[in-house]
C-alpha cells in the first residue's frame, strides 16, 4: 500500500521535473519514473507473496498506474520538438484502450461474476504494460542532454510495440466479453440463454 501511495505522489513531483530546465532535472525526471515502474512490479510481487490484499488497494494499484503513464504520455506528445507523429498516435492508442477498458470492467463489475472474470487482466495487458513502462523509461531517459538520439528512435520503436501489444490485449478482452455484452449468456451466472 505505501508504494502504491507512493507512486500517486510522484505524479506531480514528475510532472514538476519534466517542465523544469537542465540536465539534473531532465535526468530526475527520468529516474523517479523508473523508481515508480519498478516499484509497480514489487508492489505485486510483495502482495503475491506475502498474502497481503485489500480492496483500497485493488482500486489503488491500476489507478497509480494509470496516473503516472497518462502524465509521461501527455508531456511526450505535448514536449516541443520531443513528439513525433508516431508517439502521438501510439499515444492516443495506449490512453483510448484505458478509458475503454476502464468503461469495459465497470459494466463487468455489476453484470456478475463470470463476466468480471473475463475482463481479469491476463497475460497479454501484463506484457503491455512492462513494454510500456520500459518504452516511457526511455522515452524520458532520450531527453536528458548528451544522450543518443537513437534512445529516442528505441524509445518510440518500443512505444509502437506497447501500442500494437495495447490492441491485442484488447480485442482479446472484448472477445471473451461479447457473449455477455450481446446477451448470449446470462451476466449473472455465464450460462447459456434459450434462444
Amino acid at each position: 500500500m505505501a508504494l502504491t501511495l507512493g507512486r500517486v505522489g510522484a505524479v506531480p513531483a514528475f510532472v514538476l521535473l519534466w517542465q523544469s530546465p537542465g540536465a539534473a532535472a531532465a535526468a530526475a525526471a527520468t529516474g523517479l519514473f523508473v523508481a515508480a515502474a519498478v516499484t509497480d512490479f514489487l508492489d505485486g510481487y510483495l502482495s503475491r507473496r506475502w498474502h497481503v490484499t485489500s480492496d483500497f488497494g485493488a482500486f489503488l494499484d491500476p489507478v497509480a498506474d494509470k496516473l503516472m503513464v497518462t502524465a509521461a504520455l501527455v508531456l511526450l506528445t505535448a514536449s516541443s520538438g520531443q513528439a513525433s507523429p508516431l508517439c502521438t498516435l501510439c499515444a492516443m492508442t495506449i490512453l483510448g484502450r484505458e478509458i475503454a477498458m476502464s468503461a469495459l470492467r465497470e459494466w463487468a463489475a455489476g453484470a456478475g461474476p463470470a463476466a468480471r472474470a473475463s475482463v481479469a487482466v491476463g497475460w497479454a495487458g501484463k506484457l503491455k504494460t512492462t513494454v510500456q513502462l520500459v518504452a516511457l523509461s526511455t522515452l524520458c531517459l532520450a531527453r536528458v542532454p548528451g544522450t543518443s538520439p537513437r534512445l529516442f528512435q528505441a524509445g518510440t520503436a518500443l512505444l509502437a510495440a506497447a501500442a500494437f501489444l495495447t490492441l491485442w490485449s484488447v480485442a482479446e478482452y472484448f472477445i471473451l466479453i461479447w457473449p455477455y455484452l450481446i446477451g448470449r449468456r446470462c451476466p449473472k451466472t455465464g450460462a447459456g440463454l434459450d434462444r
